[in-house]
């Protein structure tokens, strides 16, 4: 029976890992693109009503960089951040990406600011992404979803213990006559 059991757990994870590795892996990067052609397009369509030029510098740069992203998604994912952050100089991340240039060129504040929205939503899609693709990122989430929970959890009781404690303790005093006296806002 014992055979029978370890068979079947390997026959099952077998396939979920098929499932993960297979086609939700494609899943999640269609989704994402999916994501960031519509940050793209909704940007275009700003330019379109005529709130920020075609050709102007902050338009190109912007639409050149949700394209990289859109041929980049293929390769986010957990393992491949980790080699980036060990192959990549640190002072890479310090600076800040082409793209926040851009924005800060663009004079009308609600143009930026709308843009600024769509770009969000585009690299939240990517972050979303690294997550979803990476089942050890899943463990580690789940985790500190409990964990917080845990917590909050534990925080509450503790706040009420040590409210009894203390209402006890005061009460004590009244009833003691003793030389600490309650204390009234």
């Amino acid at each position: 029976m014992d055979y029978a059991n370890a068979t079947m757990l390997l026959v099952a994870i077998a396939i979920f890992g098929t499932l993960i590795y297979g086609p939700l892996q494609n899943i999640c990067i269609d989704w994402s693109r999916n994501a960031i052609f519509e940050s793209r397009d909704e940007i275009y369509d700003l330019a379109l009503a005529g709130r920020l030029e075609f050709t102007s510098e902050a338009y190109l740069e912007i639409r050149q960089s949700l394209n990289s992203l859109i041929r980049f998604a293929h390769r986010i994912s957990w393992p491949w951040l980790v080699a980036m952050l060990l192959a990549v100089p640190m002072s890479v991340f310090q600076e800040k990406p082409s793209v926040h240039q851009a924005l800060s060129k663009i004079e009308d504040t609600e143009v930026r600011f709308l843009i600024e929205k769509k770009l969000h939503k585009a690299r939240k899609a990517v972050v979303i992404l690294l997550f979803v693709r990476s089942p050890v990122l899943w463990i580690f989430l789940a985790t500190a979803i409990l964990g917080r929970r845990i917590n909050s959890g534990f925080d509450s009781v503790a706040r009420r213990i040590a409210d009894s404690i203390q209402n006890e303790a005061e009460t004590y005093d009244e009833n003691e006559g003793g030389s600490r006296r309650r204390i009234r806002a």
